[in-house]
């Protein structure tokens, strides 16, 4: 069960200058990993009450199941050489987030024109063998130091929603393609009790060619508040009795997922802090959600464990 101390012990913390000495002050290493996790006490308080058939969990894709250091789904399918260098162009200032005020396009926008990009320039090339090859061969770009790399505990986090039957909500602004074939190129499947709610590249069947891109408008970092209405049927049917939201994400924007869902929901909130990201504190981070993975590398054993706490507590099937 996710107690201190049997689950969490009192340690000092290696991360990025700035984010250290707060760590070391307040920071509980989880045992197993040795990743610095904060609140997770608070999290398991805001389930009390719930049981493990209750539980949908929605995460953020990004740097959320990957790692904080990882390039991203757009950087992966747009600053590649499998697509042409029109579209490599067009793709250079929105990837550049080296002076954000410099980004030529803010808000909906930005995925907006980047749709329009691939529509113009990639139609032909951006088939689905090209999609799965994209996850082998993107470049560095961008923010990222790495190609795309799942997050340490990610995998061991989905397999075990999957043995528990816990369906799990994927919200990204990304492309649903390129999480799909990630996955699937690291032998992380997506299970029955999987949804991807993210932007949908549609080919052709014959041709494959690249012929549109759902739904518009797209999904964005800035309108997940719309994530219960866009999934209304599989909130509201397929998982009607079920209550209990957990919400993760790397960006205080990934809590708009918990918006608009209806006030007998209970609503548990982990945030995944990377401490190079520089969007905001981990301060801010501590006062937003209730509960905190820390580091580019920080394991998501933490949330792991939270599942299995509230499994322990539940009742046995009929």
């Amino acid at each position: 069960m996710l107690q201190a101390p049997s689950l969490l012990s009192l340690g000092a913390c290696a991360v990025a200058a700035g984010v250290a000495a707060h760590v070391a002050r307040r920071a509980l290493l989880h045992r197993r990993s040795g990743t610095p996790a904060l609140g997770f006490d608070a999290a398991l308080a805001r389930l009390s009450g719930s049981s493990v058939e209750d539980l949908i969990l929605i995460v953020d894709f990004d740097r959320t199941l990957t790692d904080g250091d990882s390039a991203q789904c757009h950087d992966v399918i747009g600053a590649t050489s499998l697509v042409p260098e029109s579209l490599r162009a067009g793709f250079a200032p929105l990837l550049d987030f080296s002076d954000p005020a410099k980004v030529p396009y803010k808000g909906d926008a930005w995925w907006v024109r980047a749709n329009e990009l691939l529509l113009t320039h990639a139609s032909r090339v951006l088939t689905p063998e090209t999609v799965r090859r994209l996850v082998h061969e993107a470049p560095l770009f961008g923010t990222s130091t790495q190609p795309m790399q799942l997050r340490p505990g990610a995998a061991r986090l989905l397999a075990r929603l999957s043995e528990l039957d816990v369906p799990v909500l994927i919200v990204s602004a990304g492309f649903a393609d390129i999480i799909a074939a990630f996955l699937a190129a690291r032998a992380v499947p997506l299970g029955s009790n999987v949804r991807v709610c993210s932007n949908l590249l549609v080919h052709d069947a014959a041709s494959g060619q690249l012929t549109g891109i759902e739904p518009s408008p797209p999904i964005t970092g800035c309108n997940k508040q719309l994530t219960f209405e866009r999934n209304r049927d599989w909130f509201t049917t397929t998982h009607r009795r079920r209550r209990t939201l957990v919400v993760v994400g790397d960006s205080l924007g990934d809590l708009k997922c918990a918006e608009g869902v209806p006030a007998d929901y209970a609503v548990a909130t982990v945030g995944v802090f990377n401490e190079r990201d520089g969007r905001a504190s981990l301060e801010e981070y501590e006062r937003a959600f209730a509960a905190v993975i820390v580091g580019n590398r920080g394991s998501l054993a933490p949330l792991t464990e939270l599942v299995e706490a509230v499994c322990a507590r539940s009742p046995p099937p009929r």
